[in-house]
């Protein structure tokens, strides 16, 4: 028997604090061929706003990868 997550549950790569980061987020991993939702954080409902990017488990390491290199071009532009 195996315990931990099931292969394709999803996994939270990143909580933003305004849907529009979330967006941004979400439009890297899809340029990237990585399936992805957003999503209204639900630990935090009646606090603050909060909004969580997920893939799915087996792809989360490709996903962080892809938004690692989005920061890098990222910085290399300013």
């Amino acid at each position: 028997m195996i315990f931990g997550r099931r292969v394709h549950e999803p996994v939270v790569v990143a909580t933003c604090a305004t849907e529009e980061q979330a967006e941004r987020i979400w439009a890297v991993l899809i340029d990237a061929d990585i399936p992805s939702v957003i999503q209204h954080d639900p630990a935090m409902l009646g606090g603050p706003q909060l909004f969580q990017v997920l893939v799915e488990n087996g792809r989360s390491a490709e996903a962080i990868a892809a938004l690692s290199k989005g920061d890098a071009a990222e910085s290399s532009e300013d």
